[in-house]
């Protein structure tokens, strides 16, 4: 029951990534990791704001092109676990 919305996550992330990818990485923002519908990026401090802000809008705009009747909503959290 769950392939399908397995299946469209990965379609919607496979279209985003590229997007995602050409803005940040010129940035110097890192991408490090894709887990299931996760994508785990590393910036700077002063990045976070705008690396988060970026990654939700894209995901949305991309899941708005498959999801037409069901709001896509995007959760977006930042971390410093790194420096710990």
């Amino acid at each position: 029951m769950n392939l399908p919305i397995q299946s469209l996550c990965a379609d919607m992330i496979k279209e985003a990534l590229p997007q995602i990818q050409a803005k940040l990485e010129p940035l110097g923002v890192k991408f490090i990791n894709v887990v299931h519908d996760e994508l785990v990026f590393e910036c700077k401090e002063e990045q976070v704001e705008e690396v988060c802000t970026f990654v939700k809008t894209t995901m949305e705009k991309v899941g708005s092109k498959y999801l037409k009747h069901i709001p896509c909503v995007v959760d977006v959290k930042s971390s410093d676990y790194w420096q710990k």
